[in-house]
């Protein structure tokens, strides 16, 4: 009896021994093997007690040609053929091994056991890495074709109906990384033929809603006058009334004039419109551009929005008072303004026979009651400049350009409340313009020598009489008369200007 209970006891330490061989056998081969184990297979090739750079070496072919793989991404009746190298990671046979070796180790010992002992393979596709970069440029080469363009909701004058409110359009445009998630995402060593993407295109909402345009109203509007005789600066300023015509500008956004217009040259439409550079008129290309920004700046202070930065002319203009335009040159001088009112704002510039008009409009409620006027502190006397013209006949006399006088001057912003008892006035601007000297062409003097006649003693005392008007007419102090009109002792003046 006890030898029986002796030989049980040694049975069952014999077995326990070779159970505890057996797992230490699997944890040798489980976990410390740097092998695959039987019956694991990368992209349909077989790998098991493969170490890893054998396992590369088996599938490195096999791996490398799926990317030559074709792909076609449709959209309806649109096509764009391409190959997974073309979207992909450059291949890396060993990176997609080892990736596939970490994800091996990673699976439970006892998945693993179940699969040797049912001798069940598993096959291990290796990952694909797209290249969003690629993704994205092949998605712009789509929006060619397939992109369906918003429109924002946007405001309409008309004589008849007054403001009306055009409701906006989504528009479509392709989805880059819904695109993205339709391509597979591991290799598949059946595939041999072309796959097949669609391309996912998303809404695109837009950016102004009729919401944004409900309670408009004309906030403030402000008209200046030319001559549709000149015509490369009326096609000039037109050109640049339609760039800035229907422009919204949000709450607390900035606009400016010189990036909305954009550079003025040939290419982009402008022509050569006589400008003044020094004494002389000669072409210059966007001639009749700063009569628009000097009319939206108007508007912009009638609206009471914030003037974020204004340049005023060397020369005084005709078509706005002194200190009251805002004058713009690309690259170096611009207009800008903020929307400082409580809603987005809407800018209409319009061209009607000789007048441009820009009218703001806004919610009603930040609309004001406000006036503009501008003071002349100084006068400062043009020279008149005679000069030989040798293509002129001897004693001919020809009138290059009329003088302009130069000025110092201010510019004022009143606020008013409904009664029209003033709130506040403040002063906007203390502008200089120089002033433009009458240019004068004469003929050559025919080659005679004359006498000299001498002055007559009443004659010279009549000169020295004249003299001393002209002395007394140029120190006269400028000012304003009760209407706010630029004067000269107490006596409205109209003020010979130049038309920039």
């Amino acid at each position: 009896m006890a030898s029986r209970e002796k030989k049980t006891k040694f049975s069952i330490i014999f077995i326990s021994a070779m159970i505890l061989c057996v797992l230490f056998y699997c944890l040798q081969l489980f976990i410390f093997s740097e092998k695959f184990l039987p019956g694991v297979y990368i992209a349909g090739v077989p790998v098991g007690g493969k170490s890893i750079a054998q396992a590369v070496t088996l599938t490195q072919e096999k791996v490398e040609s799926y990317y030559q793989n074709p792909i076609k991404f449709v959209k309806g009746n649109f096509e764009y053929r391409a190959s997974f190298s073309d979207i992909c990671d450059p291949v890396t046979p060993r990176k997609a091994v080892e990736e596939i070796w970490n994800k091996e180790k990673a699976r439970p010992i006892s998945k693993k056991a179940i699969s040797i002992i049912k001798s069940d393979p598993i096959n291990y596709e290796p990952e694909l890495h797209y290249d969003m970069e690629k993704l994205e440029e092949m998605s712009k080469i789509w929006n060619e074709e397939l992109k369906v363009g918003v429109k924002n909701a946007y405001l309409e004058v008309s004589a008849n109906a007054g403001l009306k409110i055009v409701p906006g359009e989504p528009g479509l445009t392709v989805d880059r990384e819904g695109t993205k998630a339709e391509l597979p995402e591991f290799m598949n060593h059946k595939a041999s033929s072309e796959v097949k993407v669609p391309i996912v295109l998303k809404e695109e909402q837009p950016s102004i809603t009729e919401k944004d345009l409900a309670n408009m109203g004309e906030i403030a509007i402000y008209t200046t006058k030319f001559n549709p005789g000149d015509i490369n600066r009326t096609k000039n300023l037109k050109l640049a009334a339609s760039s800035i015509n229907g422009q919204m500008i949000k709450k607390d956004e900035e606009f400016q004039f010189n990036r909305t217009v954009g550079k003025r040259t040939l290419e982009s439409g402008y022509s050569d419109a006589l400008v003044i550079v020094g004494d002389k008129f000669e072409p210059g290309l966007g001639g009749g551009v700063c009569q628009v920004s000097s009319t939206l700046y108007n508007a912009c202070l009638l609206a009471g929005l914030e003037i974020v930065e204004r340049h005023n002319h060397g020369l005084a203009v005709s078509y706005v008072p002194v200190s009251l335009d805002a004058t713009v040159v690309y690259g170096l001088q611009d207009f800008r303004f903020k929307n400082n009112s409580s809603s987005a704002i809407y800018l209409r510039a319009a061209v009607d026979g000789n007048q441009l008009t820009v009218n703001i409009y806004g919610n009603l409620k930040d609309k004001k009651n406000i006036k503009l006027s501008s003071v002349i502190d100084k006068v400062h006397a043009f020279a008149e400049i005679i000069e030989t013209k040798p293509s002129l006949q001897p004693g001919q006399r020809i009138v290059d350009h009329s003088g302009s006088p130069g000025y110092n001057s201010r510019a004022f912003q009143s606020f008013y409340d409904e009664a029209g008892g003033l709130i506040l006035s403040k002063q906007l601007s203390s502008d200089h313009y120089r002033p433009l000297n009458k240019l004068i062409f004469v003929g050559p003097e025919p080659a005679v020598t004359e006498t000299p006649v001498p002055i007559q003693n009443g004659d010279e005392k009549k000169q020295d009489n004249m003299s001393n008007q002209d002395s007394n007419k140029a120190d006269s102090k400028p000012s304003n008369d009760a209407e706010g009109k630029p004067s000269t002792n107490g006596m409205p003046v109209d003020l010979p200007t130049i038309d920039l």
